[in-house]
């Protein structure tokens, strides 16, 4: 039975038949107890009330019937084309008329005393009424045959029973309705070309099959319907992109004559990634990009974001770089999101793979020997890149105070020198420290990090020789 979130919002049903005042008030009803005017005139509203939540409820349980009755070709059909609700009725009367299924108890209850108050044509629906007290009791008379349905209606009306309990008035306390079981809907066939591309047959991500572009593709679509990757995916394209990762330096070199795109946080923000492919196109080996860390936390999406991301730097390693964030970091994903969302979607070893490979991304690009591109921002002494080259980056969790954490952590401000950083980590420093560094390092002319969350998702700092970027449209 599909989940309430996959009713086409369009759908609609006529009311179910109820019977009208003047028939209510021919046919004697069971006399309420002792009580002055006013406590009746109450307990009628109560009973009206009740009616219309009992009333729609039968609706919708009308509606739910005949959805689950369509086969798989029907359904997409319907949806495709918002139609109306008067082809499903008439689909849902041609098989009711043709198929015939056994009962199956479905329990619900009813306000106490509601079909007594709601007079004696109570509303109609695919259901048998029997009391949950299984002792003998007598019954109230059926429905009258004004009320009833067509002779071609195989909807029956309510028919209460009263329970065997000492109330004055007999009315019945509660109800088990008996629906009818609704036939499994058969498996769509699949289309054996697509299927291996969309992470349903964990055979085919193999040491010997490199990923190609229909799959990535494929899993994007996969993830646009909030579909998970198969679990053997996922930790396959883990093992391989830290394979991918371990080769490469501290800092890395790009040497580009087309388009380049760097990409800001995004926080695990799915829909500003794929705002981002949609304008810039998907990478490719003359469409490359960096993407300048905290690919996660935060937002819903960060596995989806994170996989992404090193799908495609499997596919095109020249062409997709990945500078680590501090947010790709074990004890800020424990307190940021991120391990809940794996843990959720997958398992704890999936989360300590993904602690793994997190702790083998690169710390900075050069980009053609004049665009250093960090996360953060600069250290707290004048340091070279080819120094950088030489520090042990391989950590879950970079040691306090060290350069790389304050690669990843630092923030440009608007004073000279060094100052202390609210975040607890990294340094705030000034333009003397940018042009200080620029000396060590003659060729750079920009200096690009993310980091911060800016209102226009840019922002130069320090003579137009620092620009922030940040890619995340929704973050806080």
């Amino acid at each position: 039975m599909k989940a309430a979130s996959h009713r086409p919002p369009t759908l609609s049903i006529p009311e179910p038949s109820i019977a009208s005042t003047s028939d209510a008030a021919a046919t004697p009803v069971t006399p309420l107890p002792d009580c002055d005017e006013r406590d009746r005139a109450a307990a009628k509203i109560q009973a009206l009330a009740r009616g219309q939540l009992v009333r729609k409820q039968q609706k919708d349980a009308m509606l739910w019937e005949a959805w689950n009755q369509l086969d798989w070709k029907e359904e997409a059909e319907l949806m495709a084309s918002h139609q109306q609700y008067e082809e499903l009725t008439a689909i849902f009367t041609r098989k009711k008329n043709s198929e015939s299924q056994p009962n199956t108890p479905t329990q619900t209850s009813f306000p106490p005393g509601a079909a007594e108050l709601l007079g004696p044509d109570p509303p109609t629906v695919s259901a048998a009424v029997t009391p949950v007290n299984d002792t003998p009791s007598p019954s109230i008379p059926s429905t009258p045959s004004h009320a009833s349905t067509s002779p071609s209606s195989t909807s029956p009306s309510i028919t209460p029973v009263t329970s065997n309990s000492s109330s004055p008035s007999g009315s019945p306390r509660s109800f088990l309705i008996r629906t009818k079981t609704i036939p499994k809907k058969p498996t769509p066939p699949v289309d054996e070309e697509k299927k291996k591309h969309v992470g349903d047959d964990p055979d085919q991500l193999k040491l010997n099959d490199p990923i190609n572009l229909d799959f990535v593709t494929h899993m994007l679509d996969h993830f646009k319907f909030n579909r998970r990757l198969d679990l053997t995916h996922v930790v396959e394209i883990l093992r391989r992109v830290k394979a991918v990762l371990q080769a490469q330096p501290n800092v890395v070199h790009i040497s580009v004559s087309t388009r380049l795109t760097v990409v800001g946080d995004l926080h695990g923000q799915l829909d500003d990634l794929l705002a981002i492919f949609k304008l810039n196109g998907l990478p490719s080996p003359r469409n490359f990009y960096i993407f300048n860390g905290d690919f996660v936390d935060r937002g819903q999406y960060s596995c989806e974001c994170v996989l992404t991301l090193f799908a495609f730097k499997l596919l095109y390693p020249r062409s997709v770089h990945l500078n680590r964030g501090n947010h790709e970091a074990r004890d800020i994903n424990s307190r940021d999101g991120f391990e809940k969302e794996v843990t959720s979607k997958y398992n704890q070893a999936v989360f300590d793979l993904f602690s793994d490979v997190f702790a083998y991304l690169p710390i900075a690009s050069v980009i053609n020997n004049e665009i250093f591109v960090v996360h953060g921002g600069l250290t707290s002494r004048p340091i070279t890149i080819d120094e950088l080259q030489q520090i042990d980056r391989c950590h879950e969790i970079p040691p306090m105070g060290c350069i790389q954490e304050e690669l990843l952590w630092s923030d440009p401000c608007d004073e000279e020198g060094l100052q202390e950083s609210p975040r607890g980590a990294g340094v705030l420093f000034g333009a003397d420290v940018t042009d200080e560094f620029m000396k060590c390092n003659p060729s750079i002319r920009l200096i690009v990090r993310s980091h911060e969350c800016k209102q226009k998702g840019f922002q130069m700092h320090h003579n137009n020789k620092v620009i922030t970027v940040f890619s995340a449209s929704n973050c806080q």
